[in-house]
C-alpha cells in the first residue's frame, strides 16, 4: 500500500512538474533535486515549530502548573530531545516519495532514518527517566535516598532493546529473532555484564536494608574512605572525603567488607567522646581525715565512708563525674562515667577515661568541647593529690 501511495505521489508531482515545463531529459534529476529540498525545508520548519513555538508554550503551561514533577519531566532539554526527533519523522515519511525509483539507494535512506530514529527515542527516554529521577529524589520519602541504580537498570534495559531494534534494521531481521538467538550468548553476555549485574544487586542490598543513603557520612578506612556519600549508582558508591578527595568503592565491595555508618550518630542527640589520660600510679595515696572532712562537705563521700579508707584518684573520679553530669554540653540521657581502663603495658601509668555524649555534633565544635573537658580534668588532678604519668627524659 505504502508503495502504491508513494507511486501515485510521484506520478502527480511528475505531471505536475510537467505542466510548469520542467520536461525533457534532465527532467527527472530536476524533479527530485527539488523533492530533496522541499523534504529538507519541511523537517527544518518542523524542528523551528516544536523549537521555537511548541516547546516555550509547553514550558510556560508547565511552570504554572501546582505541581513540581513536570517541571522536571517537560523541560528544556526534554523539549529540545523532541525538537530533535521530529524532522527524522518527517524525511522518514517522504522518502519513498522522494526516492522513488531508486530502490538501493532508498532501502539504505530507509534504515539510516529509522536507525536516527530509534537513537533520538532512546534520548528522549534517557531524558525522561533523568527528569523522574530529579523529580524523585526531590520528594521528601527519597530525598535522602540514592534511587540512581534503579534509573540506571532502567536505561540499560532500554538501551540493550535499542541495541537490538538497530541490529535488527541494519540485517532486515525481526527483533524478536534476535531475542530468541540470544539464548546461546547469554553466558557470554553474563561475562561481559558481570560486574554490573554483581553491583546492581549489591545496589539493591543497601538501598533495601537501609544500609547506605545519599549524604551519609561513611568510614572505610580499607579503601581509604572517610567522608560523606554523593552518589550510589550501579558501578560505584561516590565518597567526599573530610579532605575534598573523592573516593569511589564498589557496592559490592561494601557488601562484602565492613564499613562504618555514622548516620545513627547524626540522628541521634549526642556523639560520644572519650578521652583519656594516663594518672602517674605513684602519686595515688590515700586521703587524710582533713581531706575527708572537706570531701565530706562538698559531697564526694558519705558518712559511712569517714571510717574507710579511702584513695585520692576515687575521689577525683567522683568529682569528674559530678562535672560531667552539670555540664550543659554534655547530654546526661546518655550513659556517662569516669572509669579506670586496663593496663596493657606494665610501668606505663593507670589509663581513666571519660566517657560522655556531647550535644554539638559538629566536627569544630565536638573537637573544641572534648579538649576543653580533657584540658580541665588534667588541670583538676593537682587538686586531689594526683600527677600525669610522663616518661622520664634520658639523660
Amino acid at each position: 500500500m505504502r508503495e502504491t501511495l508513494a507511486h501515485t505521489a510521484f506520478e502527480y508531482t511528475s505531471y505536475m512538474f510537467k505542466i510548469m515545463g520542467l520536461d525533457g531529459e534532465n527532467a527527472n534529476s530536476i524533479q527530485r533535486i527539488i523533492m530533496i529540498a522541499i523534504m529538507f525545508a519541511l523537517a527544518y520548519i518542523t524542528q523551528l515549530i516544536c523549537r521555537k513555538i511548541i516547546s516555550p508554550i509547553v514550558i510556560k503551561i508547565v511552570s504554572k502548573t501546582e505541581t513540581t514533577w513536570d517541571d522536571y519531566i517537560l523541560n528544556d532539554k526534554m523539549m529540545n530531545s523532541i525538537s530533535r526527533t521530529m524532522p527524522s519523522l518527517v524525511i522518514y515519511a517522504m522518502l519513498p516519495l522522494v526516492l522513488y525509483g531508486e530502490e538501493v539507494l532508498l532501502i539504505l535512506c530507509m534504515k539510516a532514518s529509522k536507525i536516527y530514529i530509534v537513537v533520538s527515542l532512546l534520548s528522549i527516554f534517557s531524558t525522561f527517566l533523568n527528569g523522574v529521577k530529579d523529580a524523585t529524589e526531590e520528594h521528601n520519602k527519597y530525598k535522602d535516598r540514592s534511587v540512581s541504580s534503579v534509573f540506571q537498570l532502567f536505561k540499560l534495559v532500554a538501551y540493550f532493546i535499542g541495541a537490538i531494534i538497530i541490529v535488527s534494521i541494519i540485517i532486515n531481521r525481526s527483533p524478536l529473532s534476535l531475542i530468541a538467538g540470544l539464548g546461546a550468548a547469554a553466558t557470554i553476555l553474563m561475562l561481559v555484564f558481570k560486574d554490573t549485574i554483581v553491583g546492581f544487586v549489591s545496589g539493591i542490598q543497601l538501598t533495601a536494608n537501609d544500609m547506605l543513603r545519599k549524604g551519609d557520612w561513611i568510614q572505610m578506612d580499607k579503601n581509604g574512605a572517610n567522608g560523606v556519600v554523593q552518589d550510589v549508582n550501579i558501578t560505584t558508591v561516590k565518597v567526599k572525603n573530610w579532605d575534598n578527595t573523592i573516593t569511589t568503592i564498589s557496592p559490592f565491595t561494601l557488601m562484602n567488607d565492613s564499613f562504618r555508618n555514622w548516620r545513627g550518630m547524626q540522628d541521634s542527640a549526642g556523639r560520644l567522646a572519650t578521652p583519656t589520660l594516663t594518672i602517674d600510679m605513684e602519686s595515688m595515696a590515700l586521703i587524710t581525715d582533713e581531706q575527708k572532712a572537706k570531701y565530706l562537705a562538698s559531697g564526694l563521700i558519705t558518712e559511712e565512708e569517714m571510717q574507710k579508707p579511702i584513695v585520692n584518684l576515687t575521689v577525683y573520679q567522683r568529682a569528674m563525674l559530678r562535672y560531667l553530669q552539670h555540664d550543659g554540653r554534655i547530654n546526661t540521657q546518655y550513659n556517662h562515667m569516669v572509669r579506670q581502663m586496663p593496663q596493657t603495658t606494665q610501668g606505663m601509668g593507670l589509663t581513666i577515661q571519660l566517657y560522655f555524649f556531647l550535644k554539638d555534633k559538629k566536627w569544630e565544635n565536638y573537637e573544641r568541647n572534648k579538649d576543653e573537658i580533657l584540658s580541665y580534668a588534667i588541670v583538676a588532678l593537682k587538686e586531689y593529690g594526683l600527677k600525669v604519668f610522663q616518661l622520664q627524659k634520658v639523660v
